[in-house]
C-alpha cells in the first residue's frame, strides 16, 4: 500500500474529497438542528431574562446540577452556565438565562380570554403569578385607576402588563431559589440581601436580646448592683432607666420591680423605651461598606468595618447570616422585540450575500460572484449546524460572528481570484482553467494559511479568557476561521472551476 502523500502544488484534485468532507460535515450539523428540534434561539430572539450571579467561593458541578434541576422545576425553558469573574481568582458566577415568551404568552391567553369575574378568579397559578398580583393589576368593570380594566383593554396592553409582572415574579423566584439554597438560615436576617431598614432593626433586636441575656445573666447571679455598668455598656439612660425600674421596691414605690418582672415584659418595655429607632447611622453605615465590597464574605468584615465591637456580638452573630452571592445584573428582551431581531438578523445576511453578488460582479465576472456566494452559504451552513449541535444559543452576538465569518471568508476568496485573474492573463487565457486555479492557489497559499492561524490563535485566546459573555461569540469564529480558510481553498475554487467548465461546454 502506497504512502498517502499530499500534493501542495494540485490541491484542486482533491476536490471530491472535499466536496465529501463538506457534505458529512453539513449532514451532521443539519442532524444536530434536527435532534434539537431546530435553531436554539437565544433571549435575545425569544424574549426572556437573564441573571448573573456573583459568588464569594466557587459552585461545585454537583450545587450547579441542584440549582439547575430546581430551577427548572419552577421556570419552564431555562438554560444555566457558569462564568468566571474577571480579576477574582478564588470566585465564580452564575449565569442564569429563563426564555420568557411562553410565560407571558400562557397568562396574557388566559386574561384576554376571561369574559367575567369569574373567568378572571378561576385563573391558574402555574405560571407562577400569585392572585395577590393578578388582584393589584387586573380588575373587571369599576375599580382604581391603575388596574387595567379586562373588558375594555386590547390584547397588546395585556401583555405589556403581564410582561411587567411576570419579570418581577421571575426575578423575585430566581433570588429566593438561590437563598433557600445557598443563603443563612430563614430565622437569620441575610446582611448580603438587607434593607437598610431591616439592618437598623437587626441592630435593634440584637442589643435589646443582648441586654436582656446580660440582665438575666446578672439577676440569676445576684448582682444587679452591678446594672450601672450594664446600662452603661448598652447606652441606656441611667436616670431614665431608674424612672420605670427599682431593685427596691419598698424604698420606691410604683416602679416596675426587676428583682421580680417577667422577661417578656421587660423585653416589650425595653425595646420600646430604649431601643426602638436607634442605630439607622450604623445601618447607613453597613450598607455603605457592602455596597463598596460588592459581598459580605465573613461577619468579621461587617463587626470590625463597620465598627460594631461596642455591640452585643454573641446576638449579632446569632441574629445575622451570609448570602454567598449577589445578583450583578437582571435584563430583560421582551417577545416582541425578539422578533424583530430575528427578522433584522436574517435581513442582514441576505443584504450581505446581495451586497457580495454585486462586488463580485463588477470587480470579476459573474462565475466568481457565484463561485464566492456557494462557498459563503458552504460556511453559514455549516457553522449554524455545528454551533446547533454543541448547544450554542444563537443571539445577537453569535450573529454578529456569523457575519464577520462571511466577510474573513470573503476576504481569502477574493485574494485567491484576484491571483486567478492575474494567473490567467499571464498564462494566456487559452491556458487550461484547472492549472491556472491550481497554481493560484499554491500561490496565496502561505498567506492564507499564515493569516487563519495567527487569527485562530487570536480567537482561541479570546475563547479561553474572554468570559461567558463572549463564548458564543469565540466559539462561532473558531469554527468559522475553520469553515473559512477550508472554503476559500477548495469549495469556492472547485466552484468557480466548475463554473467555468460548464460555460465552456455551452
Amino acid at each position: 500500500m502506497s504512502e498517502f502523500i499530499l500534493n501542495w502544488r494540485e490541491l484542486l484534485q482533491y476536490r471530491k474529497y472535499a466536496y465529501i468532507l463538506s457534505v458529512i460535515v453539513i449532514i451532521i450539523g443539519l442532524g444536530g438542528v434536527v435532534w434539537r428540534g431546530g435553531l436554539l434561539y437565544g433571549i435575545d430572539f425569544t424574549g426572556g431574562f437573564q441573571f448573573m450571579f456573583e459568588f464569594s467561593r466557587p459552585v461545585s458541578s454537583s450545587e450547579l446540577a441542584q440549582v439547575r434541576n430546581t430551577v427548572q422545576e419552577r421556570l419552564a425553558g431555562t438554560r444555566i452556565s457558569t462564568f468566571d469573574v474577571a480579576g477574582e481568582a478564588e470566585s465564580q458566577g452564575l449565569m442564569l438565562n429563563v426564555r420568557g415568551a411562553e410565560l407571558v404568552e400562557t397568562l396574557t391567553g388566559q386574561l384576554a380570554a376571561a369574559t367575567s369575574s369569574d373567568d378572571f378568579e378561576a385563573i391558574t397559578e402555574e405560571i407562577l403569578v400569585d392572585r395577590e398580583i393578578l388582584a393589584e393589576n387586573f380588575r373587571f368593570g369599576e375599580g382604581p385607576p391603575e388596574k387595567l380594566n379586562l373588558e375594555q383593554a386590547s390584547r397588546s396592553d395585556i401583555r405589556s402588563r403581564v410582561q411587567r409582572i411576570v419579570n418581577e415574579t421571575i426575578s423575585d423566584q430566581i433570588v429566593s431559589l438561590l437563598r433557600q439554597m445557598f443563603g443563612p438560615d430563614e430565622a437569620q436576617l441575610d446582611l448580603n440581601w438587607a434593607r437598610e431598614g431591616d439592618i437598623q432593626q437587626w441592630l435593634i433586636e440584637s442589643q435589646a436580646k443582648g441586654f436582656l441575656t446580660e440582665f438575666e445573666n446578672l439577676r440569676d447571679a445576684g448582682e444587679l448592683a452591678d446594672l450601672p455598668d450594664l446600662l452603661q455598656q448598652f447606652e441606656i439612660p441611667k436616670e431614665v432607666f431608674e424612672t420605670i425600674f427599682t431593685t427596691d421596691p419598698a424604698a420606691e414605690p410604683g416602679l416596675i420591680d426587676l428583682n421580680e418582672v417577667e422577661i417578656e415584659a421587660l423585653e416589650e418595655i425595653i425595646y420600646d423605651e430604649f431601643f426602638h429607632g436607634r442605630y439607622g447611622s450604623d445601618a447607613e453605615r453597613i450598607l455603605e461598606i457592602r455596597n463598596s465590597l460588592g459581598l459580605f464574605t465573613e461577619m468579621s468584615e461587617v463587626l470590625e468595618e463597620a465598627e460594631l465591637d461596642g455591640f452585643h456580638e454573641e446576638s449579632l452573630l446569632e441574629l445575622a447570616g451570609l448570602s454567598p452571592f449577589v445578583l450583578l445584573s437582571s435584563d430583560m428582551v421582551s417577545p416582541a422585540v425578539g422578533a424583530d431581531l430575528i427578522t433584522l438578523a436574517l435581513l442582514a445576511i441576505l443584504i450581505s450575500f446581495g451586497g457580495v453578488l454585486a462586488y463580485l460582479y463588477v470587480r470579476f465576472e459573474l462565475t466568481y460572484s457565484l463561485a464566492a456566494i456557494a462557498a459563503i452559504v458552504h460556511d453559514v451552513v455549516l457553522t449554524v449546524g455545528l454551533l446547533t449541535l454543541l448547544g450554542v444559543e444563537f443571539d445577537v452576538p453569535v450573529v454578529a460572528a456569523v457575519l464577520t465569518v462571511i466577510g474573513y471568508s470573503l476576504n481569502d476568496t477574493i485574494v485567491n481570484f484576484d491571483r486567478i485573474r492575474e494567473n490567467k492573463v499571464l498564462m494566456g487565457y487559452k491556458a487550461n482553467w484547472y492549472e491556472v486555479i491550481n497554481r493560484s492557489i499554491y500561490e496565496v497559499l502561505n498567506r492564507t494559511l499564515v493569516t487563519s492561524i495567527t487569527t485562530f490563535i487570536a480567537v482561541l485566546i479570546l475563547f479561553l479568557y474572554g468570559g461567558i459573555a463572549l463564548r458564543a461569540f469565540s466559539i462561532t469564529l473558531l469554527i468559522g476561521i475553520i469553515a473559512g480558510t477550508y472554503s476559500s481553498i477548495f469549495i469556492s475554487n472547485a466552484s468557480l472551476l466548475r463554473l467555468q467548465l460548464s460555460l465552456r461546454d455551452i
